[in-house]
């Protein structure tokens, strides 16, 4: 039975699978990159390795805004460590408790980066498909970008 990580934005729910998360830390400094990538926000150290951060409100329709003290980073899993900011977490449920329906069973063409909707405490949970929504080639590329600064780095 497959779980999701319910998180908030702007009072919108949405979901990733925990197969997809490392963990979830509360929010850090992040440090800007000179010339990055827009989608990026900066590098975050942790234990010594620095990560990229990622800018996923404006990729789901919410404007951007300054990182919060409450806030919180998930590190998403997978063959390239990163990180995405949140408003918060809500919680874990099954996939089976939000029976969630396929986005193309609610409208044909209906957002790509979606691998279903569903209801969580009577809320709307849009469940994101990660690879899709930032894409593998971004994602390496923004974890190379990382390595670059990690082994140009000075402490």
């Amino acid at each position: 039975m497959e779980k999701i990580l319910i998180f908030s934005l702007d009072g919108r729910q949405y979901g990733i699978g925990v197969r997809e998360v490392e963990r979830v830390i509360r929010a850090v400094a992040i440090r800007p990159v000179p010339e990055g990538p827009r989608e990026m926000l900066g590098l975050i150290d942790m234990a010594g390795r620095l990560l990229p951060v990622l800018e996923v409100r404006s990729r789901l329709g919410h404007p951007v805004r300054n990182l919060g003290l409450d806030d919180r980073i998930i590190l998403l899993a997978g063959h390239h460590l990163v990180g995405v900011v949140v408003d918060g977490i809500v919680g874990v449920d099954s996939m089976e408790a939000l029976e969630l329906r396929q986005p193309e069973d609610l409208y044909p063409g209906l957002d790509r980066s979606l691998a279903g909707v569903g209801r969580h405490l009577g809320e709307m949970v849009l469940v994101l498909d990660v690879s899709r929504l930032f894409g593998q080639q971004l994602l390496a590329a923004w974890h190379e970008l990382a390595l670059h600064h990690d082994r140009g780095r000075v402490d």
